[in-house]
């Protein structure tokens, strides 16, 4: 991978991330905690609306999926949402902070 240090293994970790006996991978939260044991050439890139999961070589083909929520209208394609708004019934709303 390169897309930025890794560690020992290969894997480059970004955020909360737990990863043990993995290898060769981009394992990325941007909200809460991530864990993965024994995985090799996965990318993992979990935000505060979705979870991607899919082998390094096939990473790029994530157009695919955008393609086909597109297709049934997620709201999760019609921008990247700030730290603070989640979905909730359908829309976006401001996340509230307690």
């Amino acid at each position: 991978l390169d897309v930025g240090p890794s560690d020992n293994d290969g894997n480059v970790i970004v955020g909360d991330v737990v990863a043990i006996d993995c290898e060769n991978s981009y394992i990325r939260s941007d909200s809460r905690l991530l864990s993965a044991i024994g995985l090799k050439d996965v990318a993992i890139v979990s935000t505060a609306d979705a979870t991607f999961v899919a082998p390094v070589s096939r990473s790029q083909n994530v157009k695919k999926i955008v393609e086909q929520l597109e297709k049934s209208g997620r709201l999760e394609t019609r921008f990247t949402p700030a730290d603070d708004r989640v979905i909730e019934s359908g829309a976006w709303r401001r996340r509230v902070h307690h």
